[in-house]
């Protein structure tokens, strides 16, 4: 069946399934690059990279920073407050 003949309806469903999917996928992703760059500063402060830099050390946490950031973002992007939020601001809306 062509996309265009699914009816609307079905077709909003299938999305926000859809997109209920993804966003489990970049939380998990999220959780793995915290975990890459938690065990890149361990791994440093272990090998005695510390005594050379501590910029060594502290680089991974600096982007852990950054990712804890974004992923708040991203959350209040994907909550369900976000979706109702933004359409009260469209353009379309504002006269």
């Amino acid at each position: 069946m062509p996309w265009s003949t699914v009816p609307t309806c079905t077709r909003s469903s299938v999305w926000r399934a859809e997109r209920g999917k993804l966003s489990k996928v970049k939380e998990f992703a999220y959780f793995g690059f915290a975990i890459t760059l938690v065990s890149a500063s361990i791994a440093h402060l272990g090998r005695g990279d510390a005594s050379l830099s501590v910029l060594s050390v502290m680089d991974p946490l600096v982007f852990l920073g950054l990712l804890t950031v974004s992923y708040v973002y991203f959350e209040k992007s994907h909550s369900p407050g976000a979706a109702a939020e933004s359409s009260n601001h469209s353009p379309s809306s504002a006269k």
